[in-house]
């Protein structure tokens, strides 16, 4: 990732911070999670914690959690949510570079954080979920499945072949897809967040027809390491 986008991840952490509250606002993504993801005392790396979003619904449920970001503000604002949690340790740095053991790891979660449109740094993400996951080892991984809304807003077209998230290519598997939707608090502040992020053109669009809520679908993918391959 270029240094312009770190620079912008830290100094604009709060638009982040909305962006990532408004986000799946029902819930619905973590309901599916929890139904399918087994926390109860395991040992867990969150990959892209933000500023704790998932952190501490994770860490209430598993024995220790790993919470991984890049960025130093979005570390201690992940911190400041979990304040009273002791199990928690954080690691500011790539998530190819965890510098947690060999095979000590039970699950590794991430919330819209993976890299796959990146191929070089994949590769290196996937080695090292390799190496530091347990045999028999699960990632789960969140990201937008593109239809809706939310898509069509940023520009996306649908892709009609099935092929619809970028994953597959690392071995992913959909296992669930699921219906959600952004809710801002008024039309300025979804024109200002995704006007940030993704441009005049969508900034423009949201105002001109009111939009406070988007619809989205979310796609819940899971990937096994039975066996200690390199990716």
């Amino acid at each position: 990732m270029g240094n312009e986008w770190r620079e912008s991840y830290n100094g604009r952490w709060k638009i982040y911070d909305i962006f990532s509250k408004r986000e799946d606002y029902p819930d619905a993504a973590w309901k599916a999670v929890k139904k399918r993801v087994d926390f109860q005392k395991k040992v867990v790396f969150e990959m892209g914690c933000g500023t704790g979003k998932y952190t501490r619904k994770i860490a209430t449920l598993a024995k220790h959690l790993f919470a991984n970001d890049i960025s130093e503000v979005m570390i201690e604002k992940a911190k400041d949510a979990c304040h009273d949690l002791s199990n928690i340790t954080y690691i500011c740095d790539s998530a190819h570079k965890s510098g947690l053991p060999d095979n000590s790891i039970d699950i590794i979660f991430s919330a819209w954080g993976y890299v796959a449109g990146d191929i070089e740094l994949a590769q290196k993400v996937e080695n090292e979920f390799c190496r530091i996951l347990k045999p028999g080892g699960e990632v789960w991984i969140l990201d937008n499945y593109y239809e809706g809304q939310f898509t069509q807003l940023r520009g996306k077209k649908v892709i009609e072949d099935g092929n619809k998230y970028s994953e597959e290519k690392y071995g992913y598997k959909l296992v669930e897809i699921i219906p959600t939707y952004f809710l801002f608090e008024s039309v300025e502040e979804a024109a200002e967040i995704f006007g940030f992020l993704f441009g005049n053109r969508t900034k423009e669009t949201i105002i001109q027809n009111d939009i406070m809520k988007i619809t989205d679908t979310v796609a819940l993918m899971r990937k096994c390491y039975d066996e200690r391959n390199d990716y």
